[in-house]
């Protein structure tokens, strides 16, 4: 008997089940090596602890004169296939705890050793193997599972135990909560094996979008701390970042409006893959843009400075399409919208438009008049969902906007207002697509119209 470091024992045991010579074809002779009279499998030295562990059985075989025989025919057989198989060159291999008889064979010569596999925990695999929360309070539940030492699950284990440190929690059953912004550590034991994951709490500087990290700032009035009412700020085309539309947002602090910016996915601190928006991607790529809009609204909302009943989202140019999108999404979270030179069109036309008009000289009227030649395809179009929509929105132009079809745009919305939608539109005449007067190159004042949209629907005090 071997005892091996352990409050288990496994029991190797080996002796000679028959000797003696054979003659015939079942391989107990040749008379090469001479006649097979003595058999004996070697100790192993040890138990196999986990599963698909295995060992390679050494044998020795002895002739008649006591002689090693070198290369005897072997058959090999595990009587207990569901606890260990054995291969033709006596590997066995650990399938279930138990207890497995093995035997070697050289005709009516043979040994059998007893294999006893008796899994042990070696460490305790957690789900998620990363935990990412947003702001203190939230919370997710982790579990964990005992496995040995490759990977396989222990049922036979003892209680999982938990415990943490830095910025979370941890409750007995392995639920997680965040108790501060930062980094942290949970860790779970069984069988005096340890396992950690690192935890983190990002909501002061990101909020998630499938999964991924939206690098984000909010820009808070000065005051008494709220809530206040917020816009999140959404992105045009190109690689935008957080700073890059700051003048398009900054005169709402003022006047008590919070305001949420965020590097668009893929660029500058957030993650994910950034998405060059295209005709044939169009549906999946705005989506995808529109869902991280829609989880920073819903994020916004968990803000304790912010008023979760007074929550737009604003958004130019290439926002056009994803802001109606992300305000379907958020259904009772969103109260407004407030667009910038914001194409309702098809994403096929805007682009058959822009290659007409932008950067050329040629009069707009002639590019209008070209738009029946389109063909298409049209790829994503934002009217229909618009058109669900029934929440205030405001809309401002350039009359001389040579990226979008803005007179399209206006007669679009302007039928929807016909239909009784709380819309409203504002067209600058000399205007371009950044609502510049061109001029003299100064923007117009389109700020002051935003804020009189906002006092008309309630979202900030009215003025004296």
């Amino acid at each position: 008997m071997r005892r091996r470091g352990h409050s288990s024992t496994w029991v190797l045991v080996a002796g000679v089940a028959a000797l003696g010579c054979g003659h015939g074809d079942d391989g107990s002779v040749d008379p090469s090596r001479g006649t097979v009279a003595a058999l004996e499998i070697a100790d192993p030295g040890g138990a196999l602890t986990s599963l698909g562990e295995s060992v390679l059985l050494a044998v020795t075989v002895l002739d008649q004169d006591g002689s090693p025989i070198v290369t005897p025919a072997l058959s090999w057989t595990s009587l207990d296939p569901a606890v260990a198989t054995v291969s033709s060159a006596g590997l066995v291999i650990a399938r279930a705890s138990g207890t497995a008889r093995v035997t070697a064979a050289a005709g009516a010569v043979a040994d059998t050793v007893m294999i006893v596999v008796d899994q042990r925990v070696a460490a305790v695999r957690i789900v998620p193997l990363a935990l990412v929360l947003e702001l203190p309070g939230d919370t997710l539940t982790a579990t964990g599972t005992p496995v040995d030492s490759r990977g396989n699950d222990v049922p036979t284990a003892g209680d999982v135990f938990w415990s943490a440190t830095g910025a979370i929690t941890v409750q007995p059953a392995g639920l997680v909560a965040a108790s501060a912004f930062g980094g942290g550590t949970l860790t779970a034991t069984a069988d005096g094996f340890s396992s950690s994951v690192t935890a983190e709490v990002i909501g002061d500087r990101y909020f998630l979008s499938q999964g991924t990290r939206i690098r984000y700032d909010l820009d808070l009035p000065d005051g008494s701390g709220g809530p206040f009412p917020a816009i999140i700020f959404v992105h045009g085309s190109g690689r935008v970042n957080r700073n890059t539309q700051r003048g398009a947002t900054d005169p709402l602090v003022p006047e008590g409006v919070a305001v949420l910016r965020y590097d668009k996915r893929g660029v500058g601190e957030s993650g994910g893959v950034y998405l060059d928006v295209g005709v044939t991607n169009s549906g999946s790529a705005l989506g995808i843009l529109a869902d991280d809009a829609a989880n920073g609204v819903r994020f916004l909302a968990r803000r304790s400075e912010v008023d979760p009943n007074r929550i737009g989202i604003m958004g130019n140019s290439q926002a056009g399409w994803i802001v109606p999108l992300a305000a379907r999404a958020t259904t009772g979270l969103t109260k407004f919208m407030m667009l910038w030179s914001g194409p309702t069109v098809s994403v096929g036309l805007e682009i058959y438009y822009s290659n007409l008009a932008e950067g050329t000289t040629t009069p707009l009227d002639e590019v209008y008049a070209q738009l029946p030649n389109f063909t298409g395809p049209d790829g994503f179009e934002s009217l229909p969902v618009i058109a669900a929509l029934d929440i205030p929105g405001i809309w401002q132009y350039g009359a001389l906007d040579r990226s979008i079809p803005m007179r399209l745009d206006v007669q679009r919305l302007t039928a929807l207002q016909a239909q009784g939608k709380p819309f409203e539109l504002v067209v600058w005449e000399f205007g371009d697509h950044a609502l510049r007067d061109t001029r003299i190159n100064q923007f117009y004042d389109v700020w002051s119209e935003y804020l009189r949209f906002m006092r008309g629907i309630g979202v900030i005090p009215s003025t004296p």
